[in-house]
């Protein structure tokens, strides 16, 4: 992820791939320089970008996709 340009190019990478974990949730937190953030989560049967609103996302330690 150290070479990513973007969250486009992150989103990108991730749309036709599974991610599993070896907890329950994994919560993995994206940010670019001009300001976009994504929070990667998995259940492990599916995962979700959870994608900055006005320039505002905050991680936490609950799935933000059951939100």
């Amino acid at each position: 992820s150290l070479y990513f340009k973007n969250i486009d190019e992150v989103k990108k990478l991730y749309q036709d791939k599974t991610v599993l974990c070896y907890v329950y949730a994994e919560h993995i937190f994206y940010a670019d320089k001009d300001g976009d953030a994504c929070v990667l989560e998995t259940d492990n049967k599916k995962h979700y970008m959870i994608e900055s609103d006005d320039n505002f996302l905050v991680a936490t330690n609950f799935p933000l996709y059951t939100l």
